[in-house]
């Protein structure tokens, strides 16, 4: 019973420490790359404007949108990563009440002798993907609405 006890906990243990390794590198990769990305976009034309742009700007409101775009992007990835955040520490909890019951079951001596998988499957959550493919969508509009303002305002003379 033991062997059988010691493994059931090292693979749940593995799942804890998966769900944090897992929950760490999702929202460290893709989103501070889209955060990145966005805030430098965001910061870059907002320093250099006028550097793009004669003194006398056509289409400023193209110029706004922009920001706005880019202001966006951050705002999708930053909802995006408390959601991952959530959905690992949910993970985590289910896990911890799997490994209290079978101490519980292992205490009172009635835990079933026979092989169980104790570990979770994996599952997408689409609220996360939505927004960070709305972040995506929102920097690469960004950009091309902000190329656009700079293209117009460098050719309108």
């Amino acid at each position: 019973m033991e062997d059988w006890l010691g493994r059931a906990r090292n693979d749940l243990r593995g799942d804890l420490q998966e769900a944090h390794r897992l929950g760490q590198e999702i929202g460290y990769s893709l989103d501070k790359a889209i955060l990145t990305l966005s805030a430098g976009a965001l910061v870059f034309s907002m320093t250099f404007v006028n550097a793009f742009v004669p003194r006398h700007t056509v289409l400023l409101g193209v110029l706004f949108t922009a920001w706005l775009l880019f202001g966006g992007a951050i705002a999708c990835v930053i909802f995006a990563m408390r959601m991952s955040q959530i959905d690992v520490a949910q993970w985590a909890i289910g896990v911890s009440e799997v490994l209290r019951d079978l101490d519980e079951k292992a205490a009172a001596g009635t835990i079933f002798l026979g092989p169980v998988r104790a570990t979770r499957g994996a599952k997408e959550n689409k609220k996360v993907k939505r927004m960070n493919s709305a972040g995506i969508w929102l920097f690469l509009s960004g950009t091309l609405v902000f190329a656009v303002f700079v293209a117009v305002n460098l050719t309108w003379r």
